[in-house]
């Protein structure tokens, strides 16, 4: 779905849609209201509802400035900061350099995450990437207020029912989480069914304590296990898409990577980057198999009786070989420049030092945090102490 939109900039996010939402037309204009309700109270805002062809129901959902940068801190976003990040030349002096500390949005702190347009990054676009004040991308507010949707469960908190509630009841959709409901056989003389009734209040637990209170499942999920919503989607602004649909089909620029990233996600841009990283590596054994393939031709060789195969055989698993440590250090420079690299398992085994490792804590030239430094030089002269 594509939002209409004549600026050139992101709009403010009170009057922006973000999230499309499309009810089915099983769900009456009463659950829509209920559901509608329910969104308000959540920290939704709707900005509009409209009947379209076959009874369906659709709204056009976002939310307030201050509900995104709360959402932000919950979650704990990173965001670039206004503070230059400090690299250090090799004959120790200091000089600053046009980056960013990547940290955890705080809306105490946000301040610090407001960008100006001369704070921006060279190779940053303020026009198609940020919004007015510079601190939220498109993908940042979609991913924002699709977690706000996540976080609206059925009934709000400390309450036994509501009118939304009832109205699933009314219709028999599970609303509760499975601990909350009850299980019996039912025997007919032609079947046998179980259905499943919610607690009036309270459920009890494996103790036989009862002053469990009742938690009901996310409203989303209710809607779609529901059949009563189809439709749930971010909404596209037309001169964005049609700027980074130009610049990736023009063959001199290529895909541009951090627009798609600031737009469309990481894991959009991050796809993206791997296809360019294979492209252009495809080129060297390209060359090399048509140079063989040439020199067997104007020989008149095959596979088996040409020279040429064992060295083309070693020069692909080379290829195979670089091609991939390549990928590995373009990957964690990506994921260091997007805030995306984690602790996880993977750092720490690939990319943490060893206790034994000797060096002089200095602020990393990529991520800005503290870390051992062994000087190159150094290490190239054991190198040749030991040969």
């Amino acid at each position: 779905l594509i939002l209409s939109c004549c600026t050139m900039v992101l709009p403010p996010i009170e009057t922006t849609p973000v999230i499309i939402f499309r009810f089915t037309s099983k769900a009456d204009d009463e659950l829509v209201t209920f559901v509608k309700e329910r969104l308000i109270e959540g920290g939704i805002k709707v900005l509009s509802e409209d009947k379209i062809s076959g009874g369906s129901t659709l709204l056009c959902l976002t939310t307030t400035q201050q509900e995104l940068e709360r959402e932000a801190e919950l979650v704990k976003l990173v965001k670039p900061t206004t503070s230059a990040l400090v690299g250090y030349a090799p004959d120790g002096e200091g000089t600053f350099r046009n980056n960013a500390i990547l940290e955890h949005f705080t809306v105490s702190g946000r301040g610090n995450f407001v960008r100006y347009p001369d704070t921006y990054p060279k190779d940053v676009d303020p026009i198609t990437e940020y919004d007015s004040m510079g601190l939220f991308t498109s993908s940042d507010r979609a991913m924002l207020v699709w977690s706000i949707l996540d976080s609206i469960n059925v009934l709000p908190m400390n309450s036994i029912s509501s009118n939304l509630s009832r109205k699933f009841d009314e219709l028999n959709i599970p609303y509760l989480h499975s601990r909350h409901y009850v299980q019996y056989d039912q025997i007919t003389a032609f079947s046998k069914s179980v259905r499943r009734f919610p607690f009036s209040s309270r459920s009890t637990s494996k103790d036989g304590d009862d002053d469990k209170e009742i938690s009901s499942q996310c409203l989303r999920h209710v809607l779609e296990d529901g059949d009563l919503a189809d439709v749930i989607t971010p909404a596209h602004i037309p001169h964005i898409v049609n700027k980074i649909l130009k610049e990736t089909l023009n063959p001199r620029t290529g895909a541009p990577l951090r627009a798609m990233r600031e737009y469309y996600g990481c894991e959009i841009a991050f796809f993206f980057a791997w296809m360019l990283h294979f492209t252009k590596w495809l080129i060297a054994p390209g060359i090399m198999g048509l140079v063989v393939f040439v020199v067997r031709m104007f020989r008149g060789d095959t596979v088996d009786t040409c020279d040429l195969t064992p060295f083309h055989g070693l020069g692909t698993f080379l290829w195979g070989v670089l091609f991939l440590r390549f990928w590995d250090r373009q990957e964690a420079r990506l994921a260091y420049d997007w805030g995306t690299f984690s602790s996880s398992g993977y750092e720490r085994k690939y990319f943490g030092s060893r206790p034994e490792f000797e060096g002089e804590l200095r602020p990393s030239p990529v991520t800005g945090a503290m870390e051992k430094f062994y000087p190159p030089s150094k290490r190239r002269m054991k190198y040749l102490a030991s040969a």
